[in-house]
């Protein structure tokens, strides 16, 4: 691994993928939030950059942003579905008090289909969307499992990155003048 420190907050990307070298099409951004108490107050900073990838490694890097992989996403799925049923339940409620059922069938119907809409499509959608950037096949050997750039620290004056692939290092390092390894 690299640690490049990039001087000034511009970052010059090869438009190239991070992880395998081949043309990027897509990004992901990666960012870093920063505190300081200055005795009455907190500042924050943030700074967020956007790495360059391919489409099988931009799948690849999304998907292993989500913690523990498939466990982690029934995890965040189960979450989201109990929020949705919560909202379903409110929304019942809301809406057997608009049509004044109280107490009645109609009540329970309204709750009931509340709560199954809310819950189905939470249920449905965050999975979904989240499982199409599970690599489809074994990434090649000059693939990383970690995300290879990430950005490790920031200053008023530059950007420090820590970049797993040398050969994109190389390249960051060609394309931003002033380069600190």
């Amino acid at each position: 691994m690299a640690r490049l420190q990039i001087r000034g907050t511009t970052i010059v990307w090869p438009q190239v993928c991070a992880c395998c070298l081949e043309e990027a099409t897509h990004s992901v951004e990666n960012d870093k939030e920063k505190s300081t108490f200055v005795g009455i107050a907190t500042i924050r900073r943030r700074l967020a950059i956007k790495v360059p990838y391919c489409e099988p490694c931009h799948r690849h890097v999304l998907w292993n942003a989500i913690p523990l992989g498939i466990v982690g996403l029934l995890v965040v799925g189960c979450v989201v579905s109990l929020g949705a049923a919560v909202v379903g339940a409110l929304a019942g409620g809301i809406l057997s008090e608009l049509f004044s059922a109280r107490g009645g069938l109609i009540t329970a119907i309204c709750l009931v289909c509340a709560l199954v809409a809310a819950v189905l499509s939470w249920t449905l959608l965050y999975p979904g969307r989240r499982l199409r950037n599970r690599p489809r096949a074994p990434l090649g050997a000059g693939h990383f499992r970690q995300a290879p750039v990430e950005l490790a620290d920031f200053g008023k004056d530059d950007v420090t990155l820590e970049v797993h692939n040398p050969a994109y290092a190389n390249l960051l390092a060609r394309m931003n003048p002033g380069v600190a390894s």
